[in-house]
């Protein structure tokens, strides 16, 4: 018996789908998804996340070959493999569900569930992706009933729409957080993650970030001016003028591959916040090609 591993019935109950077409969901389950849990947590086997998104495993799989940079290990994923993976082909309750020749396992976690949803590019991807969220991923044993206020009500409504709403526009799920959270100051006059303690939040990349300096300095003989002609060139970013006159660099959907917003914490004279462009490692390569090129 594997002491890290459960596994229990997938939920069949009399509504198989919502109007919309999606998976039922029902006291933390998922119609046509095995509760599986690894270490304490719940996780999704690759099977089951295409079954709910509505694409095939094949699709889910050249996703994690073609961007192994993009996944971390116990981080998106867990490997099951050897010894581990033996004895719970041995467990009755995972009959039909782990082929008797798989040499390894993987178990998606809630990021890496969401990191696929982002790369199917699909709104129905990303709803089931929600459900999951909701009331599968935060169903790991009993919830305490919690009274909140009306203004925390409020306060939750407010942080949980825009974050969703961030997710649908392109950003990762830290980024849907620290952008949800400056709406929820704006309009309620509270900072979220002030209150839980939570005033730096992790680059879900797990690569160094660059400015255009930083990015000049790595490739050698240019300056952070032609740096940014060339991302700017390459169609990553273009820069705007914003509401007090002042010129700041937007990220453009070709650059959300290569790079994040950040939130600098301050405001221009009109209260308009500052925010700054920070590159990923893997942009150096292709600014480099584009500058050898010589066409910007």
């Amino acid at each position: 018996m594997n002491d890290h591993f459960d596994i229990s019935i997938p939920y069949s109950g009399k509504d198989q789908t919502s109007p919309q077409g999606l998976p039922a969901v029902q006291d933390g389950t998922v119609e046509g998804l095995p509760i599986v849990t690894y270490k304490g947590k719940r996780v999704v086997l690759t099977d089951g996340l295409a079954t709910v998104y509505g694409t095939d495993v094949k699709n889910i799989q050249m996703n994690h070959a073609n961007n192994k940079e993009r996944f971390v290990e116990g981080i998106h994923f867990n490997k099951v493999e050897g010894p581990e993976l033996k004895a719970l082909k041995n467990q009755p309750n995972l009959i039909g569900l782990v082929a008797k020749n798989t040499s390894h396992l993987i178990l998606w976690t809630e990021r890496g569930a969401a990191r696929h949803a982002k790369m199917l590019e699909t709104d129905k991807a990303w709803e089931v992706f929600e459900k999951l969220e909701d009331s599968y991923f935060n169903q790991v044993g009993p919830r305490p009933l919690l009274t909140l206020s009306k203004q925390a009500r409020e306060v939750t409504a407010v942080f949980s729409a825009y974050a969703r709403i961030g997710k649908l526009i392109g950003l990762d799920t830290n980024q849907a957080a620290i952008s949800a959270n400056q709406v929820t100051i704006a309009k309620t006059g509270e900072n979220v993650l002030a209150v839980m303690g939570q005033t730096h939040l992790i680059d879900e990349h797990q690569e160094i970030t660059l400015n255009a300096t930083g990015i000049a300095t790595l490739i050698g003989g240019v300056t952070a001016e032609r740096v940014n002609r060339v991302l700017a060139h390459l169609g990553f970013h273009e820069r705007r003028i914003i509401g007090d006159g002042k010129k700041q660099w937007f990220l453009l959907p070709a650059g959300k591959a290569y790079g994040r917003i950040y939130d600098t914490g301050k405001k221009h004279e009109k209260g308009t916040p500052v925010q700054q462009i920070k590159w990923y490692e893997s942009v150096v390569p292709v600014v480099r090609a584009e500058i050898e090129r010589g066409d910007a």
